[in-house]
């Protein structure tokens, strides 16, 4: 598995592809390109200077946002030869370039809708390597030593697990909403676009308000659309930050520079572990020594005598099919206690059981979920966004051909770029869920399985579509 500038159908760039690193070895391989912070003479961050609140930091950039367009466009002329001549003025702009509407107001947009962004090159990207390197400066305890204990290492794998699929988390979605921002600011441009011809529509007179309205409309949701994701963009990089030590302003903002323009496309084939449920039972930390209590303490007299009248207390639940009513279940033989042993044991059989019946049960559906946003991913890539492509181009061909309207190109527009943020989100959710399945099986805790989307009618998909 490899992460990297991997490009996808509807993007303008494509971009060399960096190798990712195994998850629990990245922290360790690869080389790294460290930000300028302060270094002690060790190399790593001044832990007194970070903290001391006279250390100077230079400003954080704002969040700056769209300008608000100000020209609404004028009253449609009143009288029949002066919309005539503005219509002809128009048409004769329109016939100096190839593509029509479309190619005339990107040649005259005075004011671009985002500043445009090129990929960092391999030697600067901000890799989720170099991000569980910087995280180790902050977690120490996470280093084992060459004499830890097999149990203590054990638990020391578990938590190295969590704060690996944490700090893989935070990278994830960085990358995920650097994205999203990039496609929001192509919406934006295509509904101001279609603003501006709406507005040269009304002034040569063939356009009512009412239509230059709802392109005005669209127009104010591409620029909600697009807030939203900068934000979004932002409390991602603040938290990838937090994460890896990034302490000072102007790392911060370089950060945005460095991240990989994307998430690579979702492998040809699921990742297999066909030991998957052994090892998720075999570095759960206590598990072992449960097992090890329990071996030690079987056989017991009692026992058998035990489990019967547990199963007599159970068949003594009453209640409907959806409901049971009733007191707790009950065991009434007092000699089974009079032996500490029998419950205590009892007890711990239990304990092992509900762990390892836990393991077992999220390691399928840890698989179950790789294998459904795998799914949802190649599909979202190799047919949603594939065939909305395809449908632009052949639109645009009936475009030339005066078949299909401009407004029937820019809807066109629009649909691609909804359907490319859809695959960008299901993209993200695969490596999510490959991420959270690789750290229960490392001995990790799992946080479950995320919902598998709404089929693009996310609230977080950029507007104007």
């Amino acid at each position: 598995m490899s992460f990297g500038h991997s490009s996808h159908a509807g993007c303008r760039h494509r971009h060399p592809r960096t190798r990712y690193l195994p998850m629990l070895l990245a922290a360790w391989l690869g080389s790294t390109t460290a930000l300028a912070v302060t270094p002690s003479p060790s190399g790593a961050p001044d832990a007194l200077a970070v903290a001391n609140p006279a250390t100077p930091v230079s400003p954080m950039d704002p969040l700056t946002w769209p300008s608000t367009p100000v020209d609404t466009g004028p009253v449609p002329a009143a009288d029949r030869a002066q919309a005539l001549a503005a219509w002809q003025r128009a048409n004769a702009r329109v016939a100096e370039f190839p593509r029509g509407h479309a190619d005339l107001l990107k040649w005259e947009a005075a004011t671009p809708s985002a500043p445009q962004t090129t990929a960092p090159s391999a030697a600067t990207t901000f890799t989720l390597a170099e991000a569980l390197q910087r995280s180790l400066r902050l977690h120490p305890d996470l280093l084992a030593s060459p004499d830890l204990a097999p149990a203590e290492r054990v638990r020391l794998q578990s938590r190295w697990a969590d704060h690996v699929r944490q700090v893989q988390t935070a990278w994830l979605a960085a990358v995920t909403a650097h994205e999203r921002h990039r496609i929001a600011a192509e919406v934006l441009e295509n509904a101001r676009l279609g603003a501006e011809l709406g507005r040269r529509m009304v002034q040569a007179g063939n356009w009512s308000q009412a239509r230059q309205l709802r392109e005005q409309v669209i127009e104010t949701r591409a620029r909600q659309g697009w807030m939203a994701t900068a934000l979004e963009r932002r409390v991602s990089l603040e938290q990838l930050a937090r994460l890896t030590g990034v302490w000072d302003n102007t790392e911060a903002n370089g950060l945005t520079g460095r991240l990989p323009p994307q998430l690579p496309a979702a492998p040809a084939q699921v990742p297999q572990a066909p030991d998957a449920q052994a090892q998720a039972l075999a570095r759960r930390p206590g598990l072992d020594t449960l097992r090890a209590k329990l071996d030690s303490a079987l056989p017991l007299p009692g026992m058998d005598a035990w489990d019967d009248a547990t199963d007599r207390a159970a068949r003594d639940l009453r209640g409907e099919d959806t409901t049971v009513m009733g007191d707790a279940p009950a065991i009434h033989d007092r000699r089974l206690f009079n032996n500490h042993r029998i419950p205590h044991t009892a007890e711990l059989r239990g304990e092992l059981l509900r762990e390892a019946t836990v393991r077992r049960s999220q390691v399928r559906e840890a698989e179950a979920a790789l294998q459904a946003h795998h799914a949802l991913a190649r599909l979202a890539q190799d047919e949603l966004v594939a065939r909305q492509r395809l449908i632009e181009q052949e639109t645009l061909l009936r475009y030339n051909g005066m078949l299909m309207s401009t407004w029937d190109l820019l809807a066109a527009a629009r649909d691609r770029l909804a359907a490319l943020d859809e695959a960008t989100q299901a993209r993200h959710r695969y490596w999510q869920a490959e991420a959270d399945w690789r750290s229960l099986l490392a001995g990790g805790h799992y946080p479950g399985a995320q919902a598998a989307g709404d089929g693009g009618a996310s609230g977080n998909a950029p507007e104007g579509h």
